[in-house]
C-alpha cells in the first residue's frame, strides 16, 4: 500500500475506538484488522464457560474455500472493543492513504442504487433466466440436504448463489429463506464459504428451502492491503445497494429454476452484518413476507465514525447519502412484514440496546414484531444455539399470505 511520505513515521488514533495505527505498517494493519473483523463477526469461538452453559451450541467450523486453505483461523480471536470498532479501523485507513489512485476507481451509481446513491426499488420483469448459467447439479452436503452451488462472472465480479433443498421434501411447495454471509464491516461485501453452512442447514432440516448469495465487493486477504482495491470494493458494495440487489438477483434466479419454492412464503434471515442486510431487504423487497435478524447493526451511521465517513465520501461519490439510506433505522416505517429480532444480553460485538431500541420504535408502526433476548451465548453462539431454533418455530406459526 502506498503511503504519503509526509505521513510515514506518524500514528493515527481512531476517534471512535481509540485504536492507534502506525503509518509505517498500515498495509499489515489493514489486512490484520479486516481478517479479524471476519473472524469476530462470523465465527467467534466459544469459551469453555459458554460450552458448559450451552451444551447444545456446537463449535463453528472453520471457513474454507476450495484450493485456498483456511480462510479464518481458529487462532483468530478478538477482544470486544476491536470487534466493535473494526469497521472504523478499516475506514480510517482511507484518511491517511493517497486518494489520487482511488478516485479513478470510484464510479457513482450501479445496479441496486439510483443516481442519488439511494437504494432503488425493484424494476418489474427485468430478470431473464437466459442470461444466467443453468442450475448446477445438486450434491448431498449432508444426510437429507441437497445443494446447488452456482458461481458466475458478472463483469469483474464473481457472484455465488447456493440453493439448498430437503432431499425428501414433505410437500410440493417449500418456503424459501434468503440468507447472506455475515462478517462484512458494512462497507464492502462478502463471499460464501463452507463456514456459512451452520446458518443454512437448520432451516433445510426443518423442511425449508434456503437461497444464500454473495454480496458484491468482496476483498480477499491480499487485496485488503491495497487502497485501490479497498475503494473499488466499497464502490461495488454501494453499487449493489449494500447487497439488496444481490438478494433480488438470487431470489429471481431461484424462483425461475426451482418451481417447488413457494412464492407466497419468501423470508429473509441473517446474522450480524447479514442481519442488517436482512432488515434492508425486507424494507425494499415487497416479495419478502417475514424477516429474521440475529444481532443486527440497526444504525449504521452510529457505528461509523464521522471522520471516516468524510474520508470515503471524498473518494466514493454519493457514499454519505448511501450510508444513510441503507441503514435499517432510516426506513423502518416500510418494514411492515412480521419481524423476529434476536439478541444476546452479553453480546460483545453489537450492543443489545440497538435491537431493543429498534424493536421499540418499530412496534409503533408494525404490530407483528417479536423481540427475543438470550441471557448468554455472546454474538455467535447465541444465534446458533437459541436464535435459529426459535426463529424456525416462529416461521412455522406464520400464516401464508
Amino acid at each position: 500500500m502506498r503511503v504519503p511520505e509526509e505521513a510515514r513515521g506518524k500514528k493515527v488514533r481512531c476517534t471512535g475506538c481509540q485504536v492507534v495505527l502506525a503509518i509505517s505498517d498500515l498495509g499489515t494493519a489493514v489486512a490484520a484488522a479486516a481478517s479479524q473483523a471476519s473472524a469476530a463477526a462470523r465465527r467467534p469461538m466459544p469459551s469453555p464457560d459458554d460450552d458448559e452453559e450451552r451444551p447444545s451450541a456446537r463449535r463453528p467450523a472453520r471457513r474454507r474455500r476450495a484450493g485456498r486453505g483456511s480462510r479464518v483461523s481458529g487462532q483468530q480471536s478478538m477482544t470486544p472493543w476491536i470487534a466493535g470498532a473494526v469497521g472504523a479501523i478499516v475506514l480510517l485507513v482511507m484518511i491517511v492513504v493517497g486518494f489520487a489512485v482511488a478516485r479513478r476507481f470510484a464510479q457513482p451509481g450501479g445496479a441496486g442504487v439510483n443516481a442519488t446513491g439511494n437504494i432503488a426499488e425493484p424494476a418489474a420483469a427485468t430478470f431473464n433466466a437466459a442470461n444466467y448459467p443453468p442450475l448446477p447439479a445438486a450434491r448431498k452436503v449432508e444426510p437429507g440436504v441437497l445443494v446447488h452451488e452456482l458461481s458466475f462472472a458478472h463483469g469483474r465480479i464473481t457472484r455465488q448463489i447456493w440453493i439448498y433443498l430437503p432431499e425428501k421434501p414433505a410437500g410440493s411447495s417449500l418456503p424459501c429463506v434468503l440468507v447472506a454471509p455475515a462478517g462484512s464491516p458494512l462497507i464492502y461485501g462478502m463471499e460464501l464459504g463452507d463456514g456459512d453452512r451452520a446458518e443454512h442447514l437448520p432451516y433445510v432440516h426443518a423442511g425449508l428451502g434456503v437461497v444464500s448469495y454473495s454480496i458484491d465487493g468482496h476483498l480477499d486477504e491480499r487485496a485488503k492491503r491495497n487502497e485501490t482495491a479497498l475503494v473499488a470494493a466499497v464502490t461495488a458494495f454501494k453499487g449493489a445497494g449494500a447487497g439488496v440487489a444481490n438478494a433480488r438477483e438470487a431470489l429471481d434466479y431461484a424462483l425461475a429454476q426451482v418451481p417447488a419454492l413457494d412464492r407466497r412464503r419468501i423470508y429473509t434471515a441473517g446474522h450480524s452484518s447479514a442481519a442488517t442486510l436482512s432488515l434492508q431487504v425486507a424494507e425494499h423487497e415487497p416479495r419478502v413476507k417475514a424477516c429474521i435478524a440475529y444481532a443486527p447493526v440497526t444504525n449504521v451511521i452510529e457505528r461509523t465514525p464521522a471522520q471516516a465517513v468524510d474520508a470515503l465520501a471524498r473518494v466514493v461519490p454519493g457514499f454519505r447519502e448511501f450510508l444513510t439510506d441503507y441503514s435499517p433505522h432510516t426506513h423502518m416505517d416500510r418494514l411492515r412484514c412480521p419481524v423476529f429480532l434476536f439478541h444476546a444480553e452479553d453480546d460483545s460485538n453489537v450492543p443489545i440496546r440497538q435491537s431493543a431500541d429498534f424493536a421499540a420504535r418499530l412496534k409503533t408502526t408494525n404490530t407483528r414484531v417479536t423481540f427475543v433476548r438470550a441471557r448468554s451465548g455472546d454474538h455467535y453462539n447465541s444465534m446458533i444455539g437459541e436464535g435459529i431454533p426459535q426463529a424456525i418455530r416462529w416461521l412455522k406459526r406464520l400464516p401464508a399470505e
